[in-house]
């Protein structure tokens, strides 16, 4: 039911970059929703996955944090340590106000009882490598099904 006839084209999406300095805050509206990334860089080796999970102390403001696609695959940034990309989201009613460089969300490791058979940056679909800020979305380069 879409009673405007609106359609996201996703090869059409403008998003604004700002910069928040160190322990500043980020006002987050309700519903606002926003691209954040981690201070920490990353690189995963091939017998590691990886979560990334929320704090319950933000969960308890209504501020979601990574809503979509937490896991970190094997060998994801393998050679370059890179930033994770933070979907943030504020479902309350009211501002909330973040400090930037505050702990927000947690990564979970978890060891495999063997390495990955194709690592991350070997897989036709991995888009986000080596990123140092967040990334908006990537799926237009997806690869084509049945090409």
């Amino acid at each position: 039911n879409n009673p405007e006839n609106k359609v996201l084209n996703l090869d059409n999406i403008q998003l604004e970059e700002i910069f928040i300095k160190d322990w500043d805050y980020l006002i987050l509206q309700p519903w606002e929703f926003v691209l954040g990334a981690t201070k920490e860089r990353f690189w995963i080796p091939q017998n590691i996955v990886a979560r990334v999970e929320w704090r319950s102390s933000i969960g308890r403001l209504w501020i979601l944090i990574h809503v979509t696609a937490g896991f970190i695959d094997p060998w994801f940034w393998l050679n370059s340590p890179s930033t994770i990309t933070l979907e943030i989201k504020n479902i309350n009613t009211i501002p909330v106000a973040l400090k930037v460089g505050s702990r927000v969300c947690q990564i979970a490791f978890e060891l495999m009882d063997k390495p990955a058979q194709i690592p991350y940056n070997k897989k036709p679909s991995a888009k986000y490598n080596w990123q140092i800020k967040p990334q908006e979305s990537k799926i237009s380069q997806d690869p084509k099904l049945n090409t």
